[in-house]
């Protein structure tokens, strides 16, 4: 689960890393959206992909949790 939250921030530090270089480049701003744009589709796809995955598992972990208390 750790593991995925850390993905999960990657890639959330890339769309703002593109967007930042989109900011900075200043030369060709048609150009630098479009590359943001391009960048920041594929890891909102990725994102879209895996957060069901960290859902399911927190949910799964605060069950098992439940149970193990309702026991001890």
């Amino acid at each position: 689960m750790h593991h995925l939250r850390r993905v999960e921030a990657g890639y959330r530090k890339t769309i703002h890393n593109a967007r930042e270089a989109m900011k900075d480049n200043s030369a060709d701003p048609i150009k630098a959206e479009k590359r943001f744009k391009k960048t920041k589709s594929k890891y909102e796809r990725k994102l879209e992909k895996l957060q069901p995955k960290i859902k399911a598992l927190t949910h799964r972990r605060e069950e098992l949790k439940g149970r193990g208390a309702a026991k001890g």
